[in-house]
């Protein structure tokens, strides 16, 4: 006649460290709220992911210290041994591990009119651990309407769900989230804005070992969000025109170099350093270097041209879709 849906006491421990807490020399303890489980004191506790492992000497609360502490309850515990740990780290029971790694697969929600682009870097957020990462791949696109799958899409635009492949650029700990919410769930950030742009579900670990395929042009393109392109700046006032393009560029978060005489050779070999640069997908801004090589030009002969200038050419780069 009764149901009990009290929580489950014996899930598997789960306490990613949220603060580094050392008031004193003699103490130092790592707060946080437990996600999943309960621990006890004398449990044996291992960090991911470093995987060193201590025991619980304490735990700590505002209104005391506690022999167990379960699910929801935000604690305090100390260790017996001086190991390292930091924010973000994670602390588990030795005898129920996650996965720790770098590369898995997630469910992701699009939640951004621009559309989630393959290779392009972006922020995670996965409970406080902050890193950036990529999408490398998205397998398949779910219909929300029909479940019917369209393998290997390009894109995920608007409120679309696809089942991607992420590499972060360290490892984590980490839960499939059919088996832990709290530990299997991330949020995607875009770096420039700071806008959270998707929500995600891990899966599971990637399948096989990553690809070694070399850097593609439009790989370095997309995770620097930008189209590489050799700019020209001409006329007498070519080199404060260079430093007010780079100025433009970089406050819309481009990346950009001034290729001139003062810091390249002759123009032969400026040439060949500013396609070597677009080759890497950046924006190369040249000095008096003409127009022969260039993607778009500029010119400014007296500095009251220079704003003007400016403006021109970050109207003609939106135009044509380089911005």
């Amino acid at each position: 006649e009764n149901i009990d849906i009290s929580p489950v006491a014996n899930e598997d421990f789960r306490f990613p460290v949220q603060l580094v807490s050392r008031p004193n020399s003699d103490f130092r303890g790592f707060q946080g709220t437990i996600a999943s489980g309960s621990v006890a004191i004398g449990d044996a506790v291992r960090v991911l992911p470093s995987g060193t492992v201590s025991t619980v000497k304490e735990i700590v609360t505002f209104d005391g210290n506690l022999s167990e502490a379960y699910i929801d309850q935000a604690v305090t515990l100390t260790l017996e041994d001086e190991i390292d740990v930091s924010r973000g780290d994670m602390l588990v029971k030795v005898s129920d591990e996650p996965n720790v790694g770098n590369r898995f697969n997630a469910n992701i929600v699009w939640m951004t009119d621009a559309p989630l682009e393959t290779g392009r870097l972006y922020d995670i957020k996965l409970g406080p651990t902050f890193t950036s990462g990529t999408v490398k791949k998205v397998h398949y696109q779910t219909d929300v309407n029909t479940l019917e799958q369209q393998a290997n899409p390009s894109q995920l635009q608007l409120n679309e769900i696809g089942l991607c492949e992420l590499t972060l650029n360290q490892p984590v700990a980490f839960d499939a989230y059919p088996r832990n919410h709290a530990t299997g769930s991330f949020i995607v950030i875009d770096r420039l804005t700071n806008v959270t742009v998707g929500a995600g579900m891990i899966a599971g670990l990637a399948d096989g070992v990553e690809s070694l395929d070399p850097v593609t042009v439009d790989e370095r393109a997309r995770r620097l969000a930008q189209k590489p392109a050799i700019i020209a700046c001409n006329g007498k006032q070519a080199p404060q025109l260079a430093l007010a393009v780079e100025r433009a560029l970089f406050d819309q978060g481009k990346t950009t170099v001034v290729v001139s005489e003062e810091n390249t050779g002759d123009a032969d070999e400026r040439r060949r350093v500013a396609q070597l640069l677009t080759a890497h997908g950046l924006i190369a801004v040249t000095v008096n270097l003409g127009s022969d090589i260039a993607n778009v030009s500029v010119a400014a002969e007296t500095e009251a041209d220079i704003p003007g200038a400016v403006s021109a050419l970050l109207q003609e780069l939106a135009r044509s879709k380089r911005l």
